[in-house]
């Protein structure tokens, strides 16, 4: 059997765990990463037909993603809402991710070992794991005024705060911007209209919902007082209530454009 049957017949997929204790000791990470600590795990971030490919000269590489177990979510960086960071389950444990910890190895190191089976990712942790990735080159941009705008004073702060203590309640939030693509003067005001969105299954737990709600009345009592933004609306949503229609004029607002400059190496 050749390393790419191996691959194969062993199960490798993307979203796969890798532990580093299986790997053989003249294995290299390109670029480096941080000691391996005994709980660590590498998620493998290539996709499955180019993992699987025959031709190792076509595909050399194994992309992976370093990520750490830590001792509670933070709702602030669930379900992909923070470009650089992501905490995610396996099984009861939370993991943490960092997009500056991807690397790559020889792909036919994979031929040698197993997929964690203590490990598997479930099927919606592997989508968010590869959209949060491809987030970072796709998500939109939003003009700086705006995002300034949104930041700055007692108001910008108070926003932060709220949505650092209501984090766990929202599964995303979506923003149309009008206009989304100029820096506007002082006096000229951005309209938006903006859906904080919560999960079905989320929605239909009434504390929780009872909890969005306010959360969400208080932001948008919150971006009313910023100079230089007009509120058209601004209603909490579960994500069955988004169509594909909405997603021509919604844009998901990072919850990172909300953080202040000194904030920003998060």
């Amino acid at each position: 059997m050749d390393d790419a049957d191996a691959i194969r017949e062993k199960g490798w997929r993307q979203g796969s765990a890798l532990l580093p204790d299986s790997l053989p000791g003249d294995c290299v990470f390109e670029p480096g990463l941080p000691a391996a600590s005994h709980d660590a795990l590498f998620l493998v971030l290539t996709q499955d037909c180019d993992l699987v490919q025959a031709d190792f000269e076509k595909e050399p590489f194994a992309e992976v993603i370093r990520a750490v177990p830590v001792e509670s979510a933070d709702g602030n960086l669930l379900y992909g809402k923070n470009p650089r960071r992501l905490h995610f389950q396996i099984g009861e444990i939370t993991y943490a991710a960092s997009c500056h910890e991807r690397s790559r190895i020889s792909r036919k190191h994979l031929a040698h070992c197993l997929p964690s089976a203590a490990h598997a990712l479930h099927p919606h942790t592997i989508d968010l794991l590869r959209e949060w990735v491809a987030k970072r080159y796709t998500r939109p941009a939003f003009p700086d005024a705006f995002n300034e705008r949104v930041r700055q004073g007692k108001n910008g702060r108070a926003i932060r705060k709220l949505l650092e203590g209501a984090g766990h309640c929202f599964q995303d939030l979506y923003l149309s911007c009008d206009p989304s693509d100029c820096e506007l003067g002082t006096g000229e005001p951005y309209r938006i209209m903006v859906w904080p969105t919560m999960g079905s299954e989320d929605h239909e737990d009434d504390d929780l919902r009872k909890a969005a709600t306010k959360a969400c009345v208080d932001l948008e009592a919150l971006l009313q007082k910023c100079a230089g933004i007009s509120v058209e609306a601004c209603s909490l949503r579960h994500e069955g209530q988004i169509t594909l229609d909405d997603l021509r004029y919604f844009a998901t607002w990072d919850f990172d454009d909300l953080s202040h400059r000194e904030n920003f190496a998060t």
